[in-house]
């Protein structure tokens, strides 16, 4: 219809009298512009204000002003494009935080770096010509935090660059990982949002050779952060974006590794460096074949620790070893590398070395080598004869001579007899030892003060032959026998066991006991793990040595995959790190066992496993008659989330 009054008839007599008075407009005359050309109909009821500057204005009335949770920032809050960096103390805890808490809330997170600048911190550097005391500046970083193994570790950038200028913060940000000057370097650049459709690149800019000058695109990065070390690098970015793309920053890395190693084409030089600061997870995806080309190569160059530490380098190559049988053989076949890295390595770090190839000789060496390895006596010992008469003065000593046709040592004891003890020259010489010549990983004996011993290859003993040795050498023997003794003894314990026949009625006895892993078998041994000895069944009674047991407070015990049973200190020790069968701790009175118990931490039992300890006890010939069995385990029945119940064994 052209008009509503038209149809006037349809209303009341009360609407007909007021739609008479009245004009209807429609649309399609508000659209011919009947009011005047250009003129908004809808003037006198449009707003003129937008809600966020509404909302400005009340916040900026009440006493919070634009600090109030209703003030909306506007481009008037923000700074024209800068390149000017800060590059003073920077407070990293508290940058880690607000990126952390708002970049989910871009839009609300104005970018405000004095926020986070520190003032230099004024430190006593000595003092000058005059006695007086001279101050030196240093950056006064404070550290962002993260958990590494239970522990809280500190940890700023080597260099971090705020831009000075103001705006909104993106949630985009890019990275890079450089090798320059030869040193891996990482680099992390937090965006603007202004910036977040502009080409950015990961790759190191040819403005500069060095990767600290990142100028790419400055203007639009609010935030640079560099670092050599990869785990601050990794976790202060797990702290901001989460696990996910932590972890994939590490395959990054990896990737970038794997590049640096294949354009590094052997250069030992570049190699070096590679390792020195190489992070755990890139060695855990080398292999040992590329390993030992890398070993070999380093050990044609210095090692020193101008520049890069060759000796940090190789210990941190060797950390990477996966197969130490594949070692063992290759170092045997090939020592001529291994020979080269011993003459050149720094004393600083050579017991780290001589613990490395120890340990992996310990895992490659059998039980039957070490009770044959010849004793390696490392000064010049003193002997004086029994009748005072032949050779009343003899100075011996231990060798290992390198033959490089046969690629074998000759290993012995030199002997030299004099008439006393102030002559210089002997009037004799001789030589003792095993006609056969050893390979370079075949093991010798070392006996050191309160009756240590250790194992160390030929190799390691032809370094101690050509070396003068003083009072820091003995030091540095003495740790690496406490450091060994522990898997020494686990390695003589382990293969003592696997000599051991077992009645075949017992064993089968023991197929039906489900093994028990160890919960951490990489860990290494306890240095205070002890064997008290491998328990004797008799009469149900248990002795060690022939004589009756005694524990009335507690012993650690575990029973083998043999039937062993093994009295001592430490369940890691004592089990070898390998399955077993049992695993707690024991109350034995005069050899009667009184209580037994499933409390590991290595091993854990759970309720289900320890409920069979009896029956197993009892395979092996145990009287468990008026004994208990105690039990604990993980439970959601108390706050405390354990429990523990005893029960008498039947």
């Amino acid at each position: 219809m052209e008009n509503i009054l038209d149809d006037i008839d349809d209303f009341d007599d009360e609407s007909k009298q007021m739609l008479r008075g009245s004009r209807i407009i429609q649309f399609a005359e508000i659209k011919k512009g009947i009011y005047g050309s250009g003129r908004d109909p809808f003037e006198q009821i449009r707003t003129n204000k937008t809600f966020d500057e509404i909302s400005n204005e009340y916040a900026l009335s009440t006493p919070f002003w634009k600090k109030s949770l209703f003030y909306k920032p506007t481009t008037k809050d923000y700074d024209a494009l800068s390149q000017d960096f800060y590059t003073g103390g920077i407070n990293y805890e508290l940058l880690a935080k607000d990126l952390k808490e708002k970049l989910g809330l871009i839009n609300n997170f104005l970018f405000e770096p004095e926020k986070y600048l520190l003032e230099d911190k004024n430190v006593y550097s000595g003092s000058s010509s005059f006695n007086a005391p001279v101050f030196s500046s240093i950056k006064n970083n404070k550290p962002f935090v993260y958990k590494k193994n239970d522990t809280e570790i500190q940890a700023t950038f080597d260099l971090a660059k705020l831009n000075t200028r103001k705006n909104l913060l993106s949630n985009s940000y890019n990275l890079g990982i450089y090798f320059d000057n030869y040193k891996v370097t990482y680099n992390l650049n937090f965006i603007y949002k202004d910036g977040e459709d502009k080409k950015f690149s990961d790759a190191q800019t040819d403005a500069t050779e060095s990767p600290y000058d990142f100028k790419l695109n400055d203007e639009y990065i609010a935030i640079k952060l560099y670092t050599g070390n990869a785990e601050t690098f990794i976790e202060f970015l797990r702290i901001i974006k989460g696990n996910s793309q932590a972890e994939q920053m590490k395959n990054d890395i990896i990737r970038y590794y794997k590049h640096f190693f294949a354009t590094a084409k052997s250069n030992p030089d570049i190699i070096d460096a590679l390792y020195e600061n190489i992070p755990d997870f890139v060695l855990e995806v080398l292999t040992d074949e590329m390993l030992w080309k890398d070993f070999v190569s380093l050990s044609e160059k210095a090692i020193d620790t101008s520049g890069t530490n060759e000796n940090i380098s190789i210990i941190n190559l060797l950390k990477g070893v996966k197969n130490a049988n594949w070692w063992y053989n290759q170092i045997n076949k090939n020592p001529e590398a291994v020979r080269q890295v011993f003459e050149k390595f720094s004393n600083k770090h050579i017991e780290v070395l001589i613990t490395t190839f120890s340990r992996i000789g310990l895992k490659n060496w059998t039980n039957k080598e070490l009770e044959q390895a010849w004793k390696f006596d490392i000064d010049y010992e003193e002997y004086k004869s029994s009748d005072g008469v032949n050779d009343p003065f003899i100075r011996y000593t231990g060798f290992a001579y390198y033959l490089e046709k046969e690629k074998k040592y000759r290993v012995g004891t030199a002997l030299f007899g004099y008439d006393n003890a102030s002559i210089v020259m002997p009037y004799n010489e001789k030589e003792i030892g095993p006609d056969e010549l050893q390979l370079p990983f075949a093991p010798m004996k070392l006996v050191l003060g309160k009756g240590k011993v250790t194992y160390i290859p030929c190799f390691v003993a032809e370094y101690f032959t050509d070396k003068k040795i003083d009072e820091e050498f003995w030091i540095i023997l003495n740790n690496i026998a406490v450091g060994l003794l522990p898997e020494i003894e686990a390695k003589l314990i382990g293969n003592a066991i696997k000599n051991i026949k077992q009645e075949s009625e017992l064993l089968k006895k023991l197929r039906k006991f489900a093994k028990i892993s160890n919960k951490y078998p990489k860990e290494s041994m306890p240095p205070d793990g002890k064997l008290f000895g491998i328990a004797e069944v008799e009469n149900g009674l248990i002795k060690i040595d022939g004589i009756l047991a005694n524990y009335p407070q507690n012993v650690d015990y575990v029973i083998t995959t043999e039937g062993k049973l093994l009295l001592g200190k430490k369940h890691h020790f004592l089990g070898s790190a390998q399955d077993v069968l049992a695993a707690g701790d024991l109350k034995i009175v005069k050899g009667k066992i009184k209580r037994i118990s499933n409390l590991s931490g290595h091993y854990q039992p759970t309720k289900l496993e320890a409920e069979q300890f009896p029956d197993l006890f009892k395979a092996i010939n145990v009287d468990l008659k008026n004994s208990n069995l105690n039990i604990g385990y993980q439970t959601t029945e108390n706050l405390q989330g354990w429990k523990e119940i005893t029960t008498k064994i039947k």
